[in-house]
């Protein structure tokens, strides 16, 4: 298993706010950033029979950009739509979550997906804060 926190100098995902937060030079190659960096990832998670944890480089830092930035919510979609495309072939992700989780000993909150039903996780996320 390895894990990455956003600011890793061999991360494997490239973003341009991680750059922008580090104050790294601009990428030389135009694709630097396009959404085929999570394809080679999930490759190589699948090839090497290894479990990558990415902190905080899916959501924060490659989707809500471009919502911050103002983009419509379509583009903003697309963008998470694109990632989750590439990344499907190394889609094994709950096993390790919930290994993960279970053995963090202080307080948390896991949050269900919210793409698949936005009324039951709000529900669940106010019952989990409001109890």
């Amino acid at each position: 298993m390895r894990a990455f926190d956003e600011g890793a100098a061999d991360h494997p995902i490239r973003t341009r706010r991680v750059d922008e937060l580090l104050a790294a030079p601009a990428p030389g190659e135009p694709d630097a950033y396009s959404a085929s960096q999570w394809r080679r990832l999930a490759e190589r998670c699948l090839r090497d029979r290894q479990t990558v944890i990415l902190e905080s480089i899916f959501l924060q830092n490659s989707v809500m950009p471009a919502f911050i930035d103002g983009a419509p919510a379509a583009t903003v979609n697309q963008a998470c739509t694109e990632i989750q495309r590439q990344a499907a072939p190394a889609e094994a992700w709950e096993p390790v979550v919930s290994e993960l989780y279970e053995r963090y000993p202080f307080p948390k909150l896991m949050v269900p997906d919210p793409q698949h039903d936005w009324p039951a996780a709000l529900q669940a996320i106010c019952a989990a804060v409001r109890p």
